[in-house]
């Protein structure tokens, strides 16, 4: 599995590197289904090597299930800033446990998705799903059996059982509006056993995570050994219809949405759908939620992008009924008084 001493050195005596950025689904292989996923990230790294690169930066690669729909395409919305997402799962090398069956319908379904000029976001996913059941159905209890799974689950513990609830809850209720939950709107920590005990549903979604980060580590381990380090994109906020929120809404400010002030690029301003951070809560345990973000993803990456870095000191913030950026303001915000604007910008405004 993943190694732990590797370190890449700066060309020279200058410290630069140079590398490649590329979204993990536009990584389409041969063995893809219809997307490029994290095994593809190995032929990458052959490129890479071949033409003396040593930096390979991902986009976020968290789970962005919201609205089972081509809308889920959008890296930046995670429903989690821990699991991954299922549409990057290699189900081909899985191909010797299929039935004669399912193994045509795999070919055909791949041959039709792989011919595309663009993703097929949704039928891809359908079909991860739909396979990810069977590699469930078929391989599963070897899978749990190992000590790679047990180390696993018990390290992430806390947070797989609380996503396993949401997709669940998610998937049941046709919505990740969990305010719309009824008893299950506010969360608490039973309703895991709970909801296990209705449905094996919340194992499968447990599964489906253990296999990605298997098969990314194993990608990593592959890019490490030809020098190749991996950098990862950490996005700077979360969909307000996910498992974060839901387990420690106290950390964000849901009634507010963060985006980007008019400019000339868009005279209505950006609203982006993502709750601002209650950065004072947040300081009162040092951090720890972001503390644990960026250490579960530093099991894959060497280096991070911090996504609009400007806004952990200040965001353009808006009402959560607000469609455009127009009603928004930067908090925290430094007033200027009239006469300050004037004297120091020249800008009349009296």
């Amino acid at each position: 599995m993943l190694t732990n001493n590797f370190s890449i050195e700066p060309y020279g005596k200058k410290a630069y590197h140079t590398g490649i950025a590329v979204p993990v689904f536009s990584l389409r292989t041969e063995n893809s289904s219809g997307v490029g996923q994290f095994s593809d990230l190995k032929e990458l790294a052959d490129f890479a090597h071949r033409s003396g690169m040593d930096i390979i930066q991902l986009l976020p690669i968290n789970d962005t299930s919201t609205f089972m729909d081509w809308r889920d395409s959008y890296p930046y919305r995670a429903i989690s800033v821990f699991a991954l997402h299922p549409i990057y799962l290699d189900i081909h090398i899985f191909w010797d446990s299929y039935t004669k069956i399912q193994q045509e319908k795999l070919l055909i379904a791949e041959l039709e998705l792989n011919a595309l000029e663009k993703i097929d976001y949704e039928k891809a996913l359908a079909l991860k799903w739909e396979y990810a059941e069977i590699i469930y159905q078929n391989s599963a209890h070897k899978f749990k059996a190992s000590k790679d799974y047990q180390q696993f689950y018990q390290q992430n513990e806390d947070w797989l059982k609380a996503y396993a609830a949401f997709s669940y809850l998610r998937d049941i209720n046709q919505s990740a509006n969990f305010m719309n939950w009824g008893k299950y709107a506010t969360y608490s920590e039973d309703f895991f056993e709970k909801l296990t005990s209705e449905s094996n549903q919340l194992d499968l979604y447990i599964f489906v995570q253990y296999l990605l980060h298997y098969q990314l580590s194993e990608a990593v381990d592959y890019c490490h050994q030809l020098g190749i380090a991996l950098k990862g994109d950490i996005a700077i906020g979360i969909a307000h219809d996910s498992v974060d929120a839901w387990t420690h809404p106290e950390l964000f400010h849901l009634d507010k949405q963060a985006g980007a002030p008019p400019d000339i690029f868009a005279v209505n301003g950006q609203n982006w759908g993502f709750p601002t951070y209650n950065w004072k809560k947040m300081a009162e345990d040092g951090y720890a939620w972001w503390k644990k973000r960026l250490t579960a993803m530093s099991n894959y990456f060497d280096a991070y992008r911090l996504d609009h870095i400007l806004g952990f000191f200040r965001i353009w913030q808006m009402p959560e009924d607000s469609v455009r950026g127009l009603l928004g303001q930067f908090s925290p915000a430094i007033a200027l008084s009239a006469e300050e604007i004037e004297n120091n910008y020249g800008i009349p405004l009296r």
